[in-house]
């Protein structure tokens, strides 16, 4: 098989496997039908290549279930990620985030700036909080919405973590 046939041969070849099967089988060292893959993060993407803001995306769970529906369809997500993103944990704890209309968040204000401000570091409580309770309510609203779909979430790093906290040529 030459260069030319094994790509006729792959753009003939249809995936067969659900992808959390794939993955399962793949990590266990069985044949699987392609190498398995997954979007990370997809949704400020797709929001934009369907036709949405990110503004949209983030203040409309309407337009929020679109992209998941969609993306679905075209790219067969199974699951939904509310994750925490780069930036969440710091804002939780204080720092003010800037949500532009297109692209992704970022530290507008740092909570800790100088070592003086501890006390203006907000204790967290998932539950009560203006950054986390609203996650935790798009999550429910998600699970209704699609039963069927897994859900997951996950946190970025101790560095990351900080510089969402305190600037970064602080931190370094």
């Amino acid at each position: 098989v030459d260069y030319s046939e094994l790509k006729l041969k792959l753009k003939e070849a249809k995936s067969e496997m659900r992808p959390a099967d794939r993955v399962k089988k793949y990590l266990t060292g069985e044949e699987v039908d392609h190498i398995p893959y997954s979007l990370l993060s997809p949704y400020e993407a797709l929001a934009e290549i369907y036709g949405y803001t990110t503004g949209q995306l983030n203040s409309d769970f309407n337009v929020f279930a679109d992209i998941i529906e969609r993306a679905r369809e075209d790219f067969g997500l199974e699951g939904v990620n509310i994750g925490l993103r780069l930036r969440a944990m710091g804002a939780a704890m204080g720092s003010k985030l800037y949500h532009p209309e297109h692209g992704i968040d970022r530290i507008e204000e740092h909570v800790l700036e100088d070592y003086d401000d501890w006390d203006r570091m907000v204790e967290i409580d998932p539950y009560n909080n203006k950054i986390l309770t609203p996650m935790l309510e798009r999550a429910a609203r998600v699970r209704e919405r699609f039963p069927d779909m897994s859900l997951s979430t996950g946190v970025a790093g101790p560095i990351s973590t900080a510089i969402a906290i305190r600037p970064i040529e602080k931190v370094l």
